[in-house]
């Protein structure tokens, strides 16, 4: 399984958290990750593996024309393709 690194800015990370569960997660590693990120944080880098990029994929849906929301989603798919490649 491919790992790597995702680079997020502040207000990407509250998106996410926004469309994100953390309480169906709670006890994953990706629940801890995502649960312990600083927002105080002008940008954040969170280690993920493929699956997990998927997990989130899949919680957060599709875009919404919320310009923050697609520019996460988009950041999302290419860091999968890094990731498959």
């Amino acid at each position: 399984m491919q790992r790597g690194i995702l680079k997020l800015t502040n207000d990407e990370v509250k998106e996410l958290l926004n469309h994100f569960n953390l309480e169906n997660h709670k006890d994953t590693p990706l629940g801890n990750k995502l649960g312990s990120i600083d927002l105080n944080l002008s940008e954040v880098e969170i280690l993920l593996s493929e699956d997990e990029v998927e997990t989130i994929m899949d919680e957060i849906g599709i875009p919404v024309g919320n310009i923050t929301m697609d520019s996460l989603i988009q950041k999302l798919s290419n860091f999968m393709m890094t990731l498959r490649s």
